[in-house]
């Protein structure tokens, strides 16, 4: 088994020992040495200075006195900012004669004219201009080397870790047998360019006060003397020689130049003699910028060194190498997101500041993982997250190593830890003194060891993190209950089987409190009411009914009220008794024998008589005499059966003749309307279905048949068809038939004075039919509808012969009918009624008999007595009092024990109101229910379940909120602070203390010593630092100064985190190397190592060489950043998602083109004093080339000009990208220089650059120039995502890089010039259109406002609050913002969101992020707000609602 391992080691060893191998030959292609100083991309000797008050420059530099020489030692150079002047200008009367630009200084200017004035003006002004000249020459050269400073000033300052200013001096110029051309210093010394705003000047002094001997351009030269030039650095080293020493540079480059050559030939400056030597060493100081020597190549040759002796490495490269071990992984006990967002804390994790979900977990999987992978979109908290991680890890007594590809991801990482840890942590950036921080940190250290009690501190620690652990399960307990609370404003009230949302009972409570408030509390919450309504109106009753009297009274025995009449009925009697008492009963009643007392059926049959005889119209005799005929005689009666019949067999025919009449259109002649033309068309029509057709020779023998189709037509044409001729037929029978009824009708209506047939129309039929009716009903009338009701009348008891006898009239016409009206409408309508009155009257005294008998046999009281004495008296008054009294004792009978069963039944669901019932308290003594009793039922129920939910106030929960995670923000700080120092003193060792205190006394030495001993203590001072530095804790520097100042071999941190991995290239592993465990940070949307330079050729030869062995050979190109190599070998990433930087509108471009959406943009846009977020600015041009557009740069400088003059860009810093590499920004920094004076360009921190220098950056103002132009109808190419996506990279980089505006200035009409799928079209239209995308992406997350939302709205401005509704976060929307008194308040509103419960861990989590802000949040609940809006606002506002 050991052997199996044992030659697994050996294998992965093998293929690091490769990639490591392929690494530092990638480095050495892409870094080769240069031998030529031509082929830097700046140079200046000293020589050529030129000779102006403005350039100061040691002596010792020069060769002639071309330059003022300096005073202050400290400087070799000093270039202040020369002011230059306008030529003078000729006079007036000159400039029309003059020819060439006088203020060229390089132009010939000539006098055109022989005026002699002229000519004597012209040379006087020409000796003032010779003199301008003289002095403005030097001037404009002076003013070059100060825009070339300028120039490289920014250049470092861009790339500070890439390239360096040296001086150089001893120019080897060397042709070697190998064939290599030399031409460059052999002496080399750091130089720092800095700038002083204040005069400006730039200054030049030594970084180093020891040269070096450049040795690289001596590899691979085979014939050298190996021990004589390691004598002559010997001899350097200790003589510490500067290149600034003079004479004695002349003798050590002389030394050299003979080392290297016995023919070589040195010479203090270059002349004939030079080429006459193989090797020539010429003393010629200069200044040139040069990559630096980042160090990888030494660091991993040291960690080829160390793999094959250590068999601890790393086990993240063991993965890479292909150790495929399984990692055993606990089982995270961690939250999910929404769960974590909801919390600042974890009993395991020591973070400081806030932190989100994804950072906490960075967190937990670093516990048990060796390697974590963190994706960083554009302002997400990368820097935030290591600056947490790092106070963790410290805590933990971890070493910790903070790196990145560009110290611009590191400046502000310090100061992102807390404070009180920053000691622990030594940043080795551009702007910081190793030495100092250092210092500060070995005093910090010292200062603690000296003045901490060990076993308090332990102590104190213990009791922290106690505090804590109480403190987080609180938090979570708050929080939880927080939410439910909230779940409560969501949750449906249950009454009496329907639900209701909090809101609608809250509605309902406002809107019907009045009136409904009565029941008192409290009551049995989601109970029914255990009395119904008539119990309960029964029980308030009973509150009236028991008093003294009726409890003695109630004792007797009193008559079932039901078995009497109710006083109305009794007062209607006796009413109705006196009005018949009033009339005459006597009326008329011999008339009626034995007569029968039915008072409906002859108020009924009056009615039917008297509607009977109303057919009966003497106005219109011929209708009196059709009446007459009907009883007279029944031969007439036939005939008139046989009108009504002939009338509605005709009625009908026609209406079947109607459809044929408008298919065939028939006419016939009048004369042709008989029977003789009947029997001729049915002739044809026999004929013509015997399939004849009646032709000419026919109707010569037929004439009849002629003289009818003559006198005939069907549609206008003679017909020729059977079911023409059968239609003709039917026409004809239809008229004869009309004939013969309209003859019938004038001889037995006409005749009796009715209308004539005629008055009818030619259709008189359908006129007709209706007097047909009319006709049958009143032959009949007498016979069956008036005999019927006399008969009827008579059984009644009435005698109708002897009343109708009476007063006859007789020999008149119609004597029957007219007597039978007279009688009915005069005489018979009293005479009924008068039997009515006597039937009732006869009723009514029976019934007081009646009642009067069955009073008499109860027992004598109070009511009994009353009752007898009203009917026998007949007054209703004392009936009604009698009545009500005797109700009343009946009722009281019982009273007592039903009230009891009552209330002890109400005391169930409703105690307080029983016994108020009970005690017969206020309102509820009175004897009637006070109100609508379901209503009040369902208000107190509503009521007091809405006052249960809000007994807890969510602002009193989110205060505790606040107050606990403040407290743990502190603690933790606190725990932070003592367990990171504990650590550390506890893990210090005597070693580096002795090595700390030597280093400080060293340090102090070379602050007070001088002379030749201060390289030697320097020196010393380096070798004792490296000592130091294992007692620091952490460092922060870019991946090139840890390979300068660490070796991989003896050093080792517990943790290595990665900055903008996604930059850093396979040398990165070089670092990684020294990390036990290690934490990558980056993001592969974003610019990669190709992105970083030019192309690099020839490193498929170096993968074929180097790489035989391992996986996946063809993945590691130069373009391979780590972060692709940690993806591409399992690391799952962490994504950070909450964007802090950018405005949302900007940021939404990147957000969709890399991400698909799932950044969530959270900064508050309102504070933001630039609008709008967007712009797109089109330059008209005619200037630009495929890098630069010189339109677009003019432009750019003419806007930032204008900004930076208006006051809302006060305070704001400034950036220009250019999206087609380093020409374009160039020229814009160059014209920006000469625009913008120095100590203004600095102060707006104005930065030009491509996207990858960008990267880790940021401003609050930045241009994007896009630098290409096309022709007006010209279609470019489309840009792409680019290969290896890289140029979608950089459009991700370079559109994130703005917090508050970003210009887009283009040259493109986008629709004639661009495609779909091009990224400047893209980017263009999110410039113009910047909400599109955000609607896109979120769909809305902006809903309107809910109703609850409005009212909150209103009721807040109605107390003097501004408010903003629906205030957008992202793609999120607080309800509204409330603005007073300077500050911001977040009001949400609870219980009438459309999404409901299932929104408020969402919702919670992005309070959480928002609080972390800085953003104050106020929760209103919608069923507190609706029942009392005016109390509520001043509750949750609290003091702001007295300000405002």
């Amino acid at each position: 088994m050991k052997f199996e391992e044992s030659s697994n080691m050996e294998e992965y060893k093998n293929i690091l020992y490769q990639i490591f191998n392929y690494a530092k030959a990638l480095n050495e292609l892409r870094n080769p040495i240069v031998v030529n100083i031509k082929n830097y991309q700046w140079i200046k000797y000293f020589k050529d200075l030129p000779k102006h008050e403005s350039i100061q420059c040691m002596n010792v530099l020069l060769k002639n006195n071309q330059c003022e020489d300096l005073d202050d030692r400290k400087f070799i150079l000093r270039v202040k900012k020369p002011q230059l002047t306008e030529c003078p200008s000729p006079p007036e009367d000159l400039i029309t004669c003059i020819r060439g630009n006088w203020n060229n200084l390089d132009e010939r200017v000539e006098l055109v004219t022989e005026d002699t004035t002229l000519i004597d003006m012209f040379k006087v002004w020409e000796v003032k201009r010779n003199q301008w000249l003289e002095t403005e020459r030097p001037a404009r050269e002076a003013m070059k080397i100060f825009k070339e400073l300028y120039k490289i000033y920014s250049e470092l300052d861009k790339e500070y870790e890439f390239l360096e200013l040296v001086i150089g001096d001893g120019i080897l110029k060397w042709t070697t047998k190998e064939g290599k051309e030399i031409f460059h210093p052999i002496l080399i010394q750091n130089v720092d360019l800095k700038l002083n705003l204040d005069v400006p000047e730039f200054t030049i002094t030594l970084s180093s006060n020891v040269a070096e001997l450049n040795t690289v351009l001596l590899r691979g030269i085979n014939d050298i003397d190996a021990e004589a030039l390691s004598a002559c650095i010997k001899y350097m080293e200790e003589n510490h020689y500067s290149i600034i020493d003079g004479e004695s540079v002349d003798i050590l480059l002389e030394r050299i130049c003979h080392t290297l050559s016995a023919d070589g030939y040195f010479t203090k400056e270059i002349d004939d003699e030079v080429n006459n030597h193989e090797l020539a060493i010429i003393r010629a100081p200069l200044l040139f910028i040069r990559k630096k020597d980042t160090g990888f190549s030494i660091a991993i040759e040291s960690i080829l060194n160390d793999i094959n002796y250590n068999n601890n490495i790393p086990k993240f490269l063991k993965c890479i190498a292909g150790l495929n071990e399984e990692v055993a992984l606990d089982k995270l006990d961690i939250q999910d997101d929404a769960e974590l967002a909801l919390s600042i804390a974890d009993e395991d994790i020591l973070y400081a500041k806030p932190a989100n979900a994804e950072q906490i977990l960075v967190a937990k999987l670093l516990e048990h993982r060796d390697a974590v992978l963190v994706q960083g979109p554009p302002g997400t908290g990368k820097t935030h997250t290591i600056a947490n991680l790092t106070g963790h890890l410290l805590s933990q007594g971890k070493s910790v190593l903070i790196t990145s590809y560009r110290e611009k991801a590191l400046k502000v990482l310090r100061d992102k830890i807390e404070e009180k840890l920053q000691p622990l942590c030594l940043p080795m950036l551009k702007d910081t003194s190793k030495s100092y921080e250092l210092e500060k940190t070995i005093d910090e250290l010292n200062e603690r060891r000296n003045n901490t009690n060990e076993a308090l501190l332990i102590e104190a620690v213990n009791s922290l993190e106690e505090q804590r652990k109480g403190l987080i399960n609180t938090l979570r307990s708050k929080k939880e209950q927080l939410k439910k609370e909230i779940e409560k404003e969501y949750l449906p009230i249950i009454f009496e089987g329907e639900e209701y949302t909090p809101i609608e009972a809250a509605r309902f409570v406002a809107e019907n409190r009045e009136g409904n408030d009565w029941i008192p509390s409290p009551v049995q919450l989601g109970s029914s009411l255990s009395l119904n309504n008539w119990e309960v109106k029964e029980l308030y009753e009973s509150n009236g009914i028991l008093t003294k009297e009726a409890e003695i009274e109630c004792d007797y025995e009193y008559p079932d009220p039901s078995q009497i009449m109710n006083p109305a009925e009794f007062d209607e009697l006796i009413k109705e008794q006196k009005n018949l008492s009033s009339k005459d009963l006597d009326y008329r009643k011999d008339l009626w024998e034995n007569p029968r007392k039915d008072i409906n059926e002859l108020n009924e049959l009056l009615l039917d008589i008297i509607k009977a005889v109303e057919v009966i119209d003497e106005n219109k005799p011929w209708v009196m005499a059709i009446i007459e005929e009907g009883y007279k005689s029944n031969s007439i009666n036939k005939e008139w059966e046989k009108l009504i019949y002939s009338i509605r067999v005709l009625y009908e025919q026609s209406l079947k003749f109607k459809k044929y009449e408008s298919e065939y259109k028939p006419y016939v002649h009048e004369s042709l309307n008989n029977e003789k033309t009947l029997e001729t068309l049915k002739e044809m029509v026999t004929y013509v279905r015997s399939n004849k057709v009646i032709s000419k020779l026919k109707l010569i023998t037929k004439p009849n048949w002629n003289k009818t189709l003559s006198n005939i037509k069907v549609r206008d044409n003679i017909p020729s068809k059977s079911d023409e001729f059968t239609v003709l037929m039917n026409l004809i029978e239809i008229n004869l038939m009309r004939k013969q009824v309209v003859n019938r009708w004038d001889k037995l209506v006409a005749s009796l004075g009715g209308p004539k047939a005629s008055d009818f129309g030619p259709l008189p039929e359908y006129q007709l039919i209706k007097y047909a009716t009319f006709i049958d009903s009143r032959l009949s009338w007498y016979k069956h509808d008036w005999k019927l009701l006399v008969t009827k009348l008579e059984w009644l008891g009435f005698k109708w012969d002897t009343f109708f006898n009476e007063d006859k009239e007789m020999h008149q016409e119609f004597a029957l009918l007219k007597n039978i009206k007279k009688k009915v409408t005069k005489d018979l309508t009293p005479i009924i009624q008068a039997q009515i009155n006597r039937i009732n009257y006869e009723k009514n005294e029976n019934k007081l008999k009646s009642m009067a008998l069955l009073l008499n046999g109860y027992s004598i009281g109070t009511a009994n007595e009353l009752i007898i004495s009203a009917v026998n008296e007949k007054d209703a008054s004392k009936y009604k009092r009698a009545y009500k009294l005797i109700k009343s004792m009946i009722k009281c009978r019982n009273v007592k024990i039903r009230r009891q069963e009552l209330i002890k039944k109400l005391s169930t669901s409703a105690p307080e109101w029983a016994n108020s019932i009970s005690d017969r308290l206020g309102l509820h003594g009175v004897t009637y229910v006070p109100g609508d009793i379901n209503m009040a039922w369902k208000w107190r129920q509503l009521n007091d379940e809405l006052d249960k939910r809000s007994e807890v106030s969510i602002e009193s929960i989110q205060e505790e909120i606040r107050r606990l995670e403040d407290s743990i923000r502190k603690v933790t700080a606190d725990l932070l602070d003592k367990k990171a120092w504990l650590k550390k003193i506890q893990n210090i060792t005597l070693e580096e203390i002795q090595a700390m205190e030597s280093w400080k006394l060293t340090m102090k030495s070379i602050r007070t010593g001088t002379g030749k001993r201060i390289p030697a203590l320097q020196a010393k001072a380096r070798e004792l630092m490296r000592e130091c530095q294992s007692a620091v804790p952490a460092w922060i520097m870019s991946l090139n100064t840890v390979v300068e100042n660490f070796n991989p071999q003896s050093t080792k941190f517990d943790v290595v985190i990665i900055d903008e991995a996604s930059q850093a290239d396979i040398l990165a592993l070089a670092v990684l190397y020294m990390g036990k465990k290690v934490v990558i940070v980056g993001d592969d949307e974003q610019v990669s190592p190709l992105s970083e330079g030019k192309e690099v050729e020839g490193y498929e030869e170096l993968i074929d060489k180097y790489l035989k062995d391992i996986p996946n050979p063809h993945l590691y190109t130069p373009e391979l950043s780590i972060y692709d190599l940690a993806k591409t070998y399992g690391c799952k990433p962490v994504c950070l998602k909450e964007h802090f930087r950018c405005v949302a509108p900007i940021i939404q471009f990147s957000n969709k083109l890399s991400y698909k959406g799932r950044i969530l943009p959270l900064r508050d846009h309102s504070n933001v004093s630039c609008k709008p977020p967007l712009i797109c600015y089109k330059v008209e041009t005619n200037v630009a080339t495929e890098r630069t557009n010189q339109d677009e740069a003019e432009a750019i400088v003419s806007l930032i000009k204008s900004c930076i003059s208006k006051p809302e860009y006060r305070d704001k810093s400034f950036g220009v990208i250019s999206l087609a590499g380093e020409d374009q920004a160039k020229l814009i920094e160059d014209m920006l220089q000469g625009a913008i004076e120095p100590a203004e360009y600095e102060r707006i921190k104005l930065l030009c650059g491509t996207p990858a220098q960008f990267q880790g950056d940021e401003r609050d103002i930045i241009f994007i120039s896009l630098v290409k132009s096309a022709k007006e109808d010209e279609l470019l190419p489309i840009l792409g995502y680019g290969p290896h996506e890289s140029t979608k990279k950089r459009f991700n980089v370079a559109a994130s890089r703005a917090r508050d505006q970003m210009w887009i200035v283009h040259s493109l009409n986008p629709d004639k010039n661009l495609q779909e799928g091009d990224l400047r079209l893209d980017l263009i239209r999110h410039a113009e259109t910047p909400y599109a995308l955000d609607s896109e992406i979120y769909n809305q997350s902006q809903e309107s406002c809910s109703l609850l939302e409005t009212e909150v709205i209103n009721k807040l401005r109605e107390k003097g609050f501004k408010v903003i509704p629906q205030w957008p976060v992202g793609d999120w929307y607080i309800d509204m913002v409330v603005k007073v008194a300077g500050n911001k308040i977040a009001v949400i509103c609870d219980g009438d969101k459309h999404q409901g419960i299932d929104r408020i861990e969402e919702d919670l989590k992005y309070q959480s992020a928002l609080e972390r802000m800085g953003w104050n949040f106020v929760r209103i609940r919608g069923s507190k707000f609706y029942r009392n809006p005016d109390e509520t606002i001043k509750e949750i506002l609290g003091t702001y609602y007295m300000q405002a």
